[in-house]
């Protein structure tokens, strides 16, 4: 287990630094001290060490997204630990965030996939928490009732992405202020009483 590790984690570094064409099995196993044969025992090619570094990603995303609903004490204090959250996890992996928001979006040839599958399913899961939030958000009488809930939640989705995007090559010294940006245009765009 230790080896598939091993080539799981040097992949993830080849991918980024050179992206998914011009990575080789060679490259890979060279780096890892191990033979290409024993690549080809834990993974089917090139392509499955892609698609098990795309699904390590999304689930080590949704564990972090899921202790999100624990030890909050508003809607809105939810949707400011779902952006510390996201920076947490950009500064955690910051190569495997860059795979899966520019080298991934270069590999998609289809609809079935894995990219495009986990990408949907990330869209879906974050818009479903931030629209829980938005909705109980104004049912407790938190949030502004005016809010139009999907397309804010999209909105806020958006600029968690974008704040992904934006930041490989560890160009992470900005971030907190863009998160702490993006916070603040939530607050006054969310909730009805908020500090000027």
């Amino acid at each position: 287990m230790y080896k598939k590790q091993k080539l799981l984690k040097v992949a993830t570094k080849f991918f980024a630094a050179k992206g998914f064409e011009k990575t080789t099995t060679s490259q890979i196993a060279k780096s890892a001290g191990v033979t290409e044969p024993l690549l080809f025992y834990h993974f089917k090619s090139k392509n499955g060490i892609f698609e098990e570094i795309i699904k390590n990603i999304l689930k080590d995303y949704f564990s972090r997204l899921d202790c999100l609903d624990q030890c909050t004490n508003s809607q809105f204090e939810k949707i400011e630990k779902l952006f510390w959250m996201n920076l947490d996890f950009i500064k955690d992996m910051p190569e495997e965030c860059y795979i899966f928001t520019a080298i991934c979006p270069s590999q998609i040839k289809n609809a079935d996939h894995i990219c495009i599958q986990n990408a949907v399913r990330l869209t879906q899961n974050l818009t479903s928490f931030v629209t829980g939030c938005i909705d109980e958000g104004i049912r407790n009488d938190e949030f502004h009732h005016h809010i139009r809930t999907k397309s804010t939640a999209k909105i806020i989705v958006k600029l968690l992405y974008g704040i992904m995007i934006s930041s490989y090559p560890y160009k992470l010294d900005y971030l907190n202020d863009t998160v702490e940006s993006s916070i603040e245009f939530c607050k006054r765009s969310l909730l009805k009483q908020h500090p000027d």
